[in-house]
């Protein structure tokens, strides 16, 4: 299914659009919340990111939060260098780390 870009499919596996700026966190957090209510597992392919901002890092830091309240699992797959650099330069490298690896 797509959403404005994003795209969700059944198995709550997220293709995020190449920019997660502030003019798309509100979209961003719409689909998150969407995915969080459907399942117990996201997953987000990051592969194509070229652009993300601090709002959109604090929704993952959110939903992965919530899910690891209700026994889910958050994970970033394929991200891009767009994406490690912002996780890095806010502090949030070891969260990412943990958040890419696989189980």
């Amino acid at each position: 299914m797509s959403n404005r870009g994003w795209i969700v499919d059944s198995s709550q596996k997220i293709e995020l659009a190449p920019v997660l700026d502030l003019a798309y966190a509100d979209k961003l957090k719409e689909l998150l919340l969407t995915a969080l209510a459907a399942g117990n597992d996201i997953w987000l392919d990051a592969g194509k990111v070229d652009r993300i901002t601090t709002p959109c890092l604090q929704l993952f830091v959110a939903v992965a939060r919530e899910l690891s309240e209700n026994g889910g699992s958050f994970k970033i797959t394929q991200a891009s260098e767009a994406v490690v650099t912002a996780l890095k330069d806010i502090g949030l490298e070891e969260i990412y780390q943990k958040w890419s690896e696989e189980e």
